[in-house]
């Protein structure tokens, strides 16, 4: 079990991390660790063995200056034990990415495999979450496009579902865009988002848990639903899609509009093969089946 946060606002988030890890330390007191962005793109980071207060001294949170980011408390239930393992994790290519990961890859030893064989990335560590995080940056990269947009990240998301086994909720930092939030198809994994109104933007928190919600000025908005990523942009822009293991999901919320299939949203993403459990909680029986059946319509024209 380990705890994640991420916060993307107006102005420097650091110390609101900070006091986020605190009351996540429950969830795992062998690392912590944090990366912040900055309006120029720039990327600060801390992390290390250890427990939070004792990770991050004045010293380091004066350099920790950036308006959205990411933090992580580690419990080790995959890999070692040292300072390597501390998340959040990064990859410089595609754009830089920072990755926090609670929960656990049943094929992990496959999948680092492949990434060396077939994808020549290396891995310095035998922890799941460098192996998730390697497996989204190498989708993300095949979208090849300089400036991603939300569907393109969403689609990498979906990639990453297919070839990932096992229970997780992520946090990924994409420098110079913003903050990534999903967790796979059960959602085992607690992922919740919160919402507070700023001067000039809405701001955003996703964290395992919503307890430290209202202490940092939040209203709980959901759980990130199963299935489903956010993605929210450093200008502070949310987007959301329902995504499932077998193809791209469902845009969220304009799926169904006056009963019926929204045509733009529905010519855009390919259905997958089975109803997401979000679905079937949040739609009447008429609607799961009018949903079937545009699967069905759709996949015929393969």
């Amino acid at each position: 079990m380990c705890g994640i946060v991420g916060i993307s606002a107006e102005s420097n988030v650091a110390a609101e991390i900070y006091d986020s890890l605190l009351m996540l330390q429950h969830r795992g007191q062998d690392a912590a660790g944090m990366v912040v962005c900055d309006s120029e793109g720039k990327l600060n980071s801390r992390k290390s063995m250890g427990y939070v207060r004792d990770v991050f001294q004045q010293n380091h949170m004066n350099k920790l200056v950036g308006n959205y980011g990411i933090g992580h408390v580690r419990y080790p239930t995959a890999g070692g034990a040292g300072k390597e393992f501390a998340q959040p994790m990064y990859v410089n290519s595609p754009y830089g990415i920072s990755l926090a990961h609670n929960g656990n890859l049943t094929n992990s030893k496959e999948l680092a495999k492949q990434l060396f064989h077939a994808e020549m990335r290396h891995l310095n560590t035998d922890s799941d979450s460098e192996v998730l995080l390697n497996i989204f940056a190498h989708e993300l990269g095949k979208q090849r496009e300089i400036y991603p947009s939300a569907e393109h990240i969403f689609k990498a998301v979906t990639k990453t579902h297919r070839r990932c086994d096992g229970a997780y909720a992520v946090l990924a930092l994409i420098t110079g865009h913003g903050i990534l939030g999903f967790r796979d198809n059960n959602a085992i994994r607690p992922l919740s988002i919160g919402i507070r109104k700023g001067q000039t933007r809405d701001e955003y928190i996703i964290a395992s848990e919503d307890a430290l919600f209202t202490s940092q000025g939040f209203e709980k908005l959901r759980d990130v639903e199963p299935g489903e990523a956010v993605f929210i942009d450093k200008n502070g822009n949310e987007r959301a899609m329902w995504l499932e293991f077998m193809g791209a999901g469902m845009t969220h919320p304009e799926v169904l509009k006056n009963g019926g299939i929204d045509p733009e949203v529905y010519s855009g993403f390919a259905f997958g093969f089975g109803l997401t459990r979000l679905a079937m909680m949040k739609y009447s029986i008429d609607d799961i089946r009018l949903l079937s059946s545009a699967k069905k319509d759709f996949l015929q024209q393969f």
